[in-house]
């Protein structure tokens, strides 16, 4: 079963760490208190929001899987137009600097071509 945002999206938003435990740590305080009152569901309570806290701090980050190159910093890109023969064949050669395709490779120097 896959999660979805709405009828037929798939779920692919990531959640920010810090901003989920600072959720968790608002709940915490709130079952003490309401511990603190005597309230009998309170303790139990707590136990799951901790271990929900515990569970996610575990989680490994989602890692970067590509370099992305933006055409205004491939090596192939001078003056608006791509000099790969590959993006060439796709473009004609004329591309905006925040474009990228899969032929890109990073600048080295100044210098390119």
């Amino acid at each position: 079963m896959s999660l979805t945002k709405r009828k037929g999206e798939p779920m692919s938003d990531l959640i920010n760490r810090q901003q989920a435990m600072d959720v968790l740590e608002e709940q915490l305080d709130y079952l003490l208190m309401l511990n603190k009152k005597d309230n009998p569901t309170a303790e139990s309570k707590w136990y799951g929001v901790n271990q929900a806290r515990n569970t996610i701090a575990e989680l490994p980050t989602a890692e970067p899987t590509i370099d992305l190159v933006m055409c205004g910093e491939c090596k192939y890109w001078h003056e608006g137009r791509c000099w790969n023969i590959k993006g060439l064949n796709k473009t004609d050669g004329i591309v905006n600097a925040d474009d990228f395709c899969s032929y890109g490779e990073r600048k080295t120097d100044e210098k390119s071509l």
